[in-house]
């Protein structure tokens, strides 16, 4: 009886299919977990964290050299006119005794020298592991393959790569074993003058994938079956003023 239980208890809780893992993650993770699993993300979180700019204070700010105030100046300038806060919006670049007092203000005065690649990777990765709801992308540290990493609500969602000069038969095979499921599509194409082209597709209850051959390199694009499924839904057709 407790075998026979236990058996009954195993079917029940076992998920409807398995999750397909592709460069040690998968759909449906959640941000936090993405970074928890990435030991490079770990340290680039900790170095992200350290190199990000803090406030500065309006002694701060009076003790800046002329470069760095010229730089600071046209920073806060660029933020100003791209927001929608009426507050602060400068004919031209504020001076040093306007950033001074902003500060005193309460205004947040932060001198970012990060190159903007940089700037934009550190700040969607805190905002990765800070925020349960997130949504935005995060890339792979390394150069290559490139990946790029999708997140919706704070879940992986959309999984894209790149790959250089890669083997698409063995990439086809690899990602067939890791679906779980041959191609629901499998196309070539061979158009005059650009050489031998090929696609695969697979569409199953957890994923939509395409891999693609472009001649040059090797495109793979993974989604879940519910952002696919909302992707190709049919916008329902207007009614005429007449009906």
């Amino acid at each position: 009886m407790t075998v026979l239980k236990y058996a009954f208890l195993f079917v029940f809780a076992a998920p409807a299919f398995s999750q397909t893992t592709i460069k040690g993650h998968s759909l449906g993770e959640t941000a936090r977990e993405f970074i928890a699993a990435d030991s490079n993300l770990q340290s680039r979180l900790a170095s992200c964290r350290s190199a990000s700019p803090k406030p500065l204070t309006p002694e701060q700010i009076h003790s800046l050299s002329k470069a760095d105030i010229n730089f600071l100046s046209s920073q806060v300038f660029a933020e100003a006119e791209r927001s929608t806060d009426d507050s602060y919006k400068w004919k031209k670049q504020p001076s040093r005794g306007d950033l001074e007092q902003m500060a005193r203000n309460g205004k947040s005065i932060t001198l970012d020298k990060r190159v903007p690649e940089e700037a934009h990777f550190c700040d969607s990765l805190i905002a990765a592991s800070d925020q349960p709801g997130y949504s935005g992308s995060l890339q792979s540290p390394e150069t290559a393959p490139q990946f790029t990493w999708y997140f919706e609500a704070g879940k992986l969602s959309r999984i894209e790569g790149s790959m250089e000069r890669a083997d698409f038969a063995q990439i086809e095979t690899d990602l067939t074993t890791k679906i779980g499921a041959k191609p629901s599509e499998n196309l070539v194409s061979d158009p005059a003058g650009f050489g031998r082209n090929r696609q695969a597709k697979w569409l199953t209850p957890e994923l939509s994938a395409v891999l693609a051959d472009t001649g040059k390199t090797v495109q793979l694009t993974v989604m879940s079956r519910a952002e696919y499924d909302a992707s190709v839904k049919v916008p329902s057709k207007k009614s005429s003023p007449l009906d």
